[in-house]
């Protein structure tokens, strides 16, 4: 019963943004609500970065700038659905966040709003409006800077679709957009008096307008107060223009008379106003003008092109624009007059090298996308499968809607996105080289084999071999770098070779003492030590055309590697913690996206790796000992790295069997702490240094390659899309900008690399809305249904069509479409193995129903060991939907083999209804129907036929909508009826009610956590577990499903799956279960040990109380389970984004939450480093 919940992929659907100075007079901030965080942009030349992330305790339902009068700085106004409001400032001078107020607008009576919370700002910032409930509107009048006592007025329209604050009028004055009893849709203003807290209609009084009418564009001053395409004041002419059918979802204001307006086809089109040629030039008024809106001749309206569906549509300047998406990707767009003119004025520059993932501008079009920002939302149903086949689960989820639908591959590692590649075998090392210390770019490229150095370089546009003069090419390398005073050093294991960078001729050259070799090597620009047979040291001081012995000593063991690392603390850092969009394409630092700069200086320590399992630490020159630490296990350290990220030093050992040891070392005091261990592969871990976005990072190369990255002081492991890496280098050549070459057994690769981020997302776009999928492992393909939505020939409707496609699991390619009747939908999907007993079916108790878990629904089927017998079919759920029946009352079950990544109908089963949800259940089929759960046994009719035959079936549903299943025992999720647990009799083909949750909750996804304990996901974004008291003394408390657990998410959650994502050192985990959210985050549900919970749970309390919430929004309040009905504080689940906010605390909180946890910072960290390893 002890839940831990935490964020995995925070939301990524964007729901507001605004343009304006909110962290300086002179600063264009572009700010983006993201459902429970707030993201600000700084808007430069160079394009929008990334400034902060700001998490929020709520759901931001509204927000505006504020400005009040007097100041040069825009506020940021916002309220959550948890009916909260606050007014943040940014101090630039300590460059924090400051609430200027705050406070609660939920009123104890009142419906909520169906159509969500509304908010307007005056223009002249007399006051703020708010409707939160059906037939009230609350006012917050503003006097001044200050905002005074909050009041409610009545409002006879109880169903408002939009509202704005109409500009140039004496008093404030709202126009409300509302919908009638009759569906039918008005406009109509009210002028609002604050001293006598009244409504008074103004001049629109119900207007009644066309019925798909869902946005309100108020023109500023002095063309105001008038609203677009709709009415200005009574007794001016209506001006309009007719467009093809279509909905308009998002707006964004050019000037006061252009306007950008997007559709829910995401055709992005610019709607200008044109001016009477009699019309006075813009003046402003103190108040409306007689004759206000009279000056707008016309409208007209031109398609610019095609961009994701929008949520928001933001102007930025010189004719780029943001657009913002909660169905696809978000993007940066730039504007142009026609496709062969330049942008609509000027150019926004974002100075990158093309991205693959960038969609150029279309032929004819005058959009050209500029970047891209991943949205997963929204998250309508996820599969967990190891597609690698290397251990690895890879997330796959359903994702975007309409013509933006996509299935997204999410796993844990970056990209290599290769550019160029060569035929090349046996590379035992590689090094870049410049021409010239001073140069920019590499032009050489240095490969070690066996028996040989070859030397790859660029001449011209030639990338090709080349000869160095000055390098031994007749012997193997074992470390070659530039080094001071503009010359090369090249070490092989007969000599230290000094080459001059101008001649390229040999300039000096170091021998061992006869009869030794030199085994390995570290170079920094002005030190080189080697290690020769024997366990000898030497350190060598480079001069210019010298290489002068300064250092030697005898280790009395062989050495295996070596590292030279840890130089004096670099200087400051940014001010403010500046965190990236999750899933942004980062803005590029020239030239910094690969090499990682050697040490500036002398190095202060030399790390070595000895083959008698020992890692010590000497000091230079003098090699003096001064740290060794054991390695314990009778494995030979391969490759050692001092290295700093984020300030902290670490030493890193790459091991023989495939581990990573890793050390804290502090070079004040010369030690080596907190040792850990974990596996990263099963060949030798060769560790290389790189750098991307400013930042240092590591590869380790293997058969399992990765990347080890820190985020917020702790260690991150990222797999890398490569299966196997046997050496890495930077290289950043003008041809290659910012690359890594990989060698692999066969080739060698040029590749830039993804963002460093914990979780790298591919997209595979549809062009429809993926509502359900299945991964079919022997078939190696998924199913998928899709629900195609496009405008009819005449442009007055829609056209629905419904398939069934087979996609290939390697590729991606669609190998097989199947097209639904007219008005049938695709409603479920499953693998299930059919036609054979189960194995374990003698016993049906829940040891056996713990052994023979498995996902319902079949996505994540195929995770969970296979039933013994039968063979595995893709079974796809229907309902038609007709426009005569408020429920559905026909569907049908289709029973596919998948050969050849090809269909083949093998049985097919009409029902009395939708078909729901789909699961396999002991070698049968498992279907819910409308109100009904229903199991199908899949028998021969014939030879070479095979039809479903219903065995058994349970009533007493309002709506069977969800089921999972466990061994013999269903869970159902109902519309209304909360949770359900039946059991199946497989030797008497009955089923059985069990146990019920007679709460009311409108649910939208259940799962098991175990055998006795389940967890549900309802409508109002809550969480909350049921446990079944099977061995109660009485049938009454036998039959209830006790509510054990409550949590208020945030997200609305559509999918729960079994499984992690997670590969490297998790804690023990009874129970691991990851979300899918409409607003796009990903997250787990683990259950933990009492002590492990116990201790998360501590130090959520004490973070709730040392780390605040941003605008004074409370952490209690935010996570207590609140719906319609009631609200409750929660329990029995810990929230694991504040217990991992641990990490951001400056170190002086730390050690005030380690006092009163009466441990220490060291050991808080390195248990929420555990609990992090679970996503």
């Amino acid at each position: 019963m002890q839940n831990y919940v935490v964020t995995a992929h925070k939301p990524t659907a964007v729901t507001a943004s605004l343009l304006g100075n909110f962290t300086g007079p002179n600063d264009q901030n572009l700010i983006l609500a993201k459902c429970t965080h707030i993201e600000i942009f700084m808007v430069s030349q160079q394009g929008i970065q990334p400034f902060l992330d700001i998490p929020i305790n709520g759901k931001i339902a509204v927000m505006q700038f504020f400005r009040p009068q007097g100041e040069n700085q825009d506020l940021l106004f916002f309220t959550t659905e948890k009916y909260k409001f606050t007014l943040l400032e940014f101090h630039r001078p300590t460059c924090q966040l400051r609430t200027r107020a705050c406070g609660d607008i939920h009123d104890r009576i009142g419906r909520p709003t169906e159509m969500g919370q509304l908010g307007s700002i005056d223009p002249q910032h007399r006051m703020i409006c708010l409707h939160l409930y059906d037939g009230l509107l609350k006012i917050i009048p503003v006097h001044g800077s200050r905002l005074s006592e909050a009041f409610n007025v009545r409002l006879e329209e109880l169903r408002v679709v939009d509202m704005c604050f109409l500009d140039g009028c004496p008093a404030p004055t709202l126009a409300i957009l509302y919908e009638d009893a009759k569906e039918c849709r008005h406009i109509k203003s009210y002028v609002i008096d604050a001293e006598e807290k009244e409504l008074t209609q103004a001049q629109l009084v119900g207007t009644k307008i066309e019925k798909g009418s869902s946005l309100l564009v108020p023109l500023p001053a002095p063309y105001g107060p008038t609203i677009i395409s709709y009415y200005p004041p009574q007794g001016a002419q209506t001006k309009s223009i007719a467009i093809r059918g279509s909905s308009f979802k998002a707006w964004g204001r050019v000037d006061p008379l252009r306007y950008l307006v997007g559709d829910i086809w995401g055709n992005l089109s610019l709607l200008q106003l044109q001016l009477a040629s009699d019309a006075p030039a813009a003046v402003a008024t103190a108040g409306p003008a007689p004759n206000a809106g009279r000056g707008i001749e016309s409208l007209t309206i031109a398609f610019l092109g095609k961009t994701s569906i929008p949520s928001t549509l933001t102007y930025i300047d010189k004719g780029v624009a943001y657009v913002g998406s909660a169905m696809g990707d978000a993007q940066v767009v730039r504007l142009s007059n026609n496709p062969e003119q330049a942008p609509l004025l000027g150019t926004l520059t974002r100075p990158t090298a093309p991205s693959p993932t960038r969609p150029p501008r279309a032929a004819g079009s005058n959009v050209t996308v500029l970047e891209s920002f991943t949205n997963l939302a929204p998250i309508l149903d996820l599969a967990l499968v190891d597609l690698d086949r290397q251990g690895q689960n890879q997330i796959i989820t359903c994702s975007g809607g309409f013509k933006d639908g996509s299935l997204r591959i999410i796993r844990t590692g970056i990209g290599i996105n290769e550019e160029a590649s060569i035929e090349a075998s046996g590379i035992k090392g590689m090094w870049a080289l410049r021409a010239h210390e001073g140069d920019t770019y590499d032009k050489y490229l240095v490969q070690s084999f066996i028996e040989e150095t070859r030397v790859m370089g660029i001449e011209g546009e030639e990338f090709g071999e080349v000869e160095l003069p000055g390098l031994d090419s007749a012997v193997p390398t074992l470390n070659c770098a530039n080094v001071q005073f503009d010359q090369y050093v090249q070490v092989t294991q007969r000599a230290v070779r000094l080459i001059a960078a101008g001649t390229l001729q040999l300039a000096r050259e170091w021998l061992p003492p006869q009869g030794l070799r030199i085994s390995t090597a570290a170079v920094t620009p002005s030190q080189i030590v080697v290690a020769t047979s024997g366990g000898h040291l030497v350190s060598i001081a480079v001069a210019l055309g010298e290489l002068r012995e300064d250092g030697h000593m005898s280790m009395g063991a062989e050495v295996a590697c070596l590292d030279l690392g840890v130089c004096a603390a670099p200087a400051g850092g940014p001010s403010v913690p500046v965190t990236a969009s999750s899933g942004a394409e980062p803005m590029a630092l020239e030239g910094a996206a690969s090499r990682a700069q050697p040490p500036a200086g002398p190095a202060r320590f030399l790390a070595t790796g000895m083959w008698d399992g020992t890692v010590r630490l000497l000091a230079m020159p003098a090699l003096n000992e001064v740290a060794r630490r054991v390695l314990g296990a009778e494995v030979i350290p391969r490759s050692l790295l001092l290295q700093r990220m984020e300030g902290i030093e670490y030493l890193l050992c790459g091991l023989g069997d495939g581990h990573l040891a890793t050390f804290l070392f502090d070079p004040e005091h010369a030690a080596l702490t907190d040792p850990k261990r974990l596996l990263l592969a099963t060949h030798p871990v060769t560790l290389r240094r790189f750098a991307s976005n400013g930042a240092s990072h590591v590869f380790a190369a293997s058969d399992r390659p990765t990347v080890i990255s820190s985020t917020n002081r702790k260690l991150f492991y990222s797999n890398v899309n490569v299966k196997e890496v046997n050496q890495m280098c930077p290289f950043h050549a003008s041809p290659f900008p910012d690359s890594l070459v990989l060698a692999t057994e066969q080739r060698l690769i040029f590749g830039t690399v993804d963002a460093i981020q914990k979780l790298h997302i591919r997209t595979i776009p549809l062009g429809a809305m993926p509502r359900r999928l299945a991964h079919v492992p022997e078939g190696r393909a998924l199913g998928v249904l899709l629900h195609r939505v496009q405008p009819d020939p005449t442009g007055q409707g829609e056209e629905e069509q419904d398939s069934l496609v087979c996609i290939d699991d390697e590729t991606f390619e669609t190998t097989h479409l199947i097209t639904f009747a007219e008005a049938e939908m695709g409603t479920a999907l499953c693998t299930a193995r059919l036609g054979g007993p189960p194995a374990g079916t003698a016993a049906a108790g829940p040891a056996t129903a713990a052994a023979a878990a498995a996902a319902a629904g079949g996505p994540a089927s195929s995770l969970g060991a296979p039933a013994a017998g039968g063979q595995r079919y893709l079974v796809a759920g229907t309902g038609f939907c007709l426009p005569t029946e408020q429920e559905s009352s026909k569907g049908r079950i289709l029973v596919f083999r998948c050969e050849g990544h090809r269909l083949e109908l093998v049985a097919e089963k009409e029902v009395r209804g939708a078909v729901y949800a789909l699961a396999e259940l002991e070698g049968k089929l498992l279907a819910t129907v409308n109100n009904k759960v229903v199991v199908y046994d899949l028998t021969a009719a014939a030879p070479g036929q095979l039809e479903l035959t219903q065995l058994c079936a349970h009533t007493g549903h309002i709506m069977a909508l969800y089921a999972q299943t466990r061994g013999n025992f269903i869970l159902v999720g109902d519309l209304i009826r909360s949770m359900a647990l039946l059991q199946f009799n497989n030797s008497t083909g009955t089923l059985t009610d069990l146990a019920h949750d007679y709460n009311a909750h409108w649910m939208t996804g259940v799962a098991f956590v175990a055998d006795d304990l389940f967890l549900g996901a309802e409508n109002a974004s809550n969480l909350f577990t049921c446990k079944r008291n099977a061995d109660a003394p009485n049938e009454e408390e036998r039959s209830r499903l006790e509510v054990v657990g409550e949590f208020h998410l945030g997200s609305f959650v559509n999918r729960f799956r079994e499984g992690s994502i997670a590969k490297l050192g998790a804690p023990e985990a009874t129970s691991t279960l990851v979300y899918g959210a409409v607003d796009g985050s990903l997250g787990l549900v683990a259950q933990l040990p009492p002590d492990v919970f116990a201790f998360a749970e501590k130090v959520q309390h004490e973070m709730t109380k040392k780390a605040k919430g941003v605008g004074g929004l409370s952490h209690e309040h935010w996570r207590a389970f609140a719906n319609e009905r009631r609200t409750a504080p929660a329990r029995a689940f810990v929230d694991g984004d504040i217990v991992e906010a641990f990490y951001e605390l400056p170190p002086d909180r730390m050690e005030e939450v380690a006092r009163a946890l009466q441990t220490s910072t060291e050991e808080i960290l390195k248990r929420i480093d555990d609990l992090t390893r679970l996503h």
